[in-house]
């Protein structure tokens, strides 16, 4: 499911897992400065690379702010249309 929160300030479609993490995308990140660290052995399916890092953010919805969690960085491209 992607809902629209914002990161700061800018605006980002987020990815909720309800049975995993959330998920930000890679290109928001970088155009926006979010500090992605890399953390360990990055998580593989089919092969290819699924996570590029993990970041720290407050995420607003609807007037709602979260305290600092931790969030998957990683390419949303493939999907950010469905």
């Amino acid at each position: 499911m992607f809902v629209s929160v914002h990161v700061g300030t800018p605006v980002a479609r987020m990815v909720v897992d309800t049975g995993g993490s959330d998920a930000l995308d890679t290109g928001f990140a970088k155009a926006n400065g979010v500090a992605v660290k890399f953390a360990g052995k990055r998580d593989r399916c089919r092969g290819e690379s699924r996570s590029d890092g993990k970041a720290q953010a407050r995420l607003t919805l609807d007037g709602v702010t979260t305290p600092l969690r931790t969030v998957d960085v990683m390419d949303l491209s493939p999907i950010a249309t469905l």
